[in-house]
């Protein structure tokens, strides 16, 4: 088993900023899109979780909820604000539980850590016949920059790529989409220019606080209109598969 490439000081970090930060505010309503509105009763499994505010989310939209994360932070917190999410420590890569006992398995900024066919496989084995996957990954290899590096991601994903991925753990592709396209030209300025130095990176993560509404706003209103447009690009793909039904 391969220990995760994420440090405990990134999620210290995110501990601190993931509730309100625009990019994560975004995505969150992007997931949500694409969950089309399941059940009440439908059984969600967040597979690496992280600082568990995703896992808090649904479960206070009311579904049965399970964290999976291999680092005891994220759970902590979370056991301490949502003690209705059942929390397991362990990698995303060999969880020990039940095979067919999820309805959707969210994999959100995870398999770029690591062994991202692992990864996908295990999500395809937990999952029930029919379920569904959510995946997000960071887009375009030419952004690499510190960011990356210090993250521990091992890649950034094309399209071509992630669907390759997903396909071959069993999956059936129905949609794929970039997320943050309306803030895109200003990522990749940033990516530029902190190739090798922390300080964009750190101001990325702690905007000011007008700066962070105005960029949450933006990535709002590109989510809403992305039921109706096809963003060209974007500094994330996102990708819903299902496990075939038979």
């Amino acid at each position: 088993m391969n220990v995760p490439s994420f440090t405990p000081q990134r999620l210290r970090k995110l501990l601190e900023i993931d509730r309100d930060h625009f990019w994560f505010s975004g995505r969150r309503k992007l997931v949500r899109q694409l969950l089309e509105r399941p059940s009440r009763d439908t059984r969600v499994l967040d597979l690496g979780s992280g600082a568990g505010t995703n896992a808090d989310w649904m479960a206070r939209l009311g579904y049965d909820v399970t964290a999976v994360d291999f680092l005891p932070a994220g759970l902590e917190a979370l056991r301490r604000r949502s003690p209705g999410v059942a929390v397991v420590q362990s990698s995303a890569e060999a969880v020990g539980l039940k095979e067919a006992s999820f309805d959707i398995v969210l994999l959100l900024d995870v398999i770029e850590h690591l062994d991202d066919r692992r990864v996908l496989g295990e999500a395809a084995r937990l999952l029930r016949p029919g379920g569904a996957v959510i995946v997000t990954v960071p887009a375009f290899a030419w952004l690499w920059s510190y960011r990356d590096d210090a993250a521990g991601h091992r890649r950034r994903y094309s399209g071509r790529l992630l669907i390759e991925r997903m396909r071959q753990a069993g999956f059936e592709v129905e949609r794929v989409r970039y997320y943050q396209c309306l803030l895109f030209p200003l990522a990749v300025v940033t990516r530029m220019a902190g190739r090798r130095d922390a300080r964009l990176r750190d101001l990325e993560d702690m905007p000011p606080a007008p700066v962070n509404r105005l960029f949450r706003a933006v990535n709002d209103f590109e989510v809403r209109l992305g039921r109706a447009i096809r963003w060209p690009w974007g500094s994330t793909l996102a990708a819903l598969g299902r496990k075939a039904a038979a």
